[in-house]
């Protein structure tokens, strides 16, 4: 066994880092707005906590995107929630937004269109190409329109509050276009191949080993309540060798050890976080962080041997 301290257990692209950094001070912008209709009503002539609310919501959704490990929700959650955004907008257009004298119907559209494509990011529904190219020109249009009043706001009257709420919106369409054409590059922490989770779905249940994705990589590993032996395997031989040497062992260590399987392909994020370059590799991750690697398993007995000399050691800590 090797000691493997070094790993950091996040590791995110200076570009990812910009965008959440962005997208966490729009969010804080939104919610700042939203309990502050003094100001907002002062600098606008309105106040809408609807329209607050949802933007901040939406700007959440794209953090959660980069660092789904900073929000353990379930994927489902933001699937139901920004599903049930786009319904209420659609209602909202056409029922009580009509008496709103700021607002105009085709906003209300326009921003259950947003809500409804918030919901696409995350459910994935269709692989259909004119569904996709549809949900990515509204991107475009929506990009293109708030470009055009941030610089309109700069040049005639500007605002500050007017000037983050059109920044805010551009910058998110202009993301979600590549969301939209390219989900697997943009959001590997959802792992939205929906071929890829067949080879997931095909690995047989055993007791005390859960096949793990990005959505729940935080929950079963990072927070883990007790060690875990993971193995990041790919479709070589011999990651299926040390695959099935891994889960045959899983439920003797009930109670002692949890036991995850990662497939390369379906958790890019997670092999990046846990520092693994290259498959088969099986490590055990302590307290969140990957501690020591097993490399080259051949046999059932070489594994329970390296397995119950951490454990020993781990008595005597």
């Amino acid at each position: 066994m090797h000691n493997m301290s070094h790993i950091a257990t996040s590791s995110y692209s200076w570009l990812e880092i910009i965008l959440c950094s962005i997208f966490t001070a729009g969010t804080v912008f939104y919610f700042v707005r939203l309990i502050s209709p003094k100001l907002v009503k002062k600098t606008l002539g309105y106040y809408d906590w609807e329209n607050e609310l949802w933007h901040g919501l939406c700007l959440l959704g794209m953090v959660v995107c980069f660092i789904p490990q900073a929000f353990p929700i379930p994927n489902s959650f933001w699937c139901y929630l920004f599903f049930l955004g786009g319904i209420w907008y659609l209602l909202r257009a056409y029922n009580w937004g009509l008496n709103l004298s700021h607002n105009k119907q085709w906003y209300d559209i326009a921003h259950s269109g947003m809500l409804f494509g918030m919901w696409w990011m995350f459910a994935q529904p269709s692989k259909n190409i004119l569904l996709i190219a549809l949900n990515a020109a509204f991107w475009l249009w929506s990009a293109s329109y708030n470009l055009h009043l941030t610089y309109s706001n700069i040049r005639k009257n500007f605002k500050a509050l007017i000037f983050g709420q059109d920044i805010a919106h551009a910058l998110m369409a202009l993301v979600m276009i590549g969301m939209t054409l390219a989900p697997n590059l943009f959001m590997p922490a959802h792992g939205h191949n929906a071929s890829l989770n067949n080879i997931q779905d095909n690995l047989p249940a055993i007791e005390n080993c859960i096949a793990v994705n990005e959505a729940n990589f935080s929950q079963e590993v990072i927070n883990a309540n007790l060690p875990v032996v993971a193995i990041v395997y790919g479709g070589c031989e011999k990651c299926q060798i040390e695959l099935q040497i891994m889960r045959s062992l899983a439920p003797a260590y009930k109670d002692r050890l949890k036991f995850v399987t990662i497939n390369e392909d379906i958790a890019p994020r997670c092999k990046k976080d846990l520092g693994v370059t290259q498959c088969p590799t099986i490590l055990i991750v302590e307290n969140g962080k990957p501690i020591s690697v097993i490399k080259d398993v051949t046999s059932n007995p070489q594994l329970q041997n390296s397995l119950d000399h951490y454990l020993s050691r781990s008595l005597h800590k």
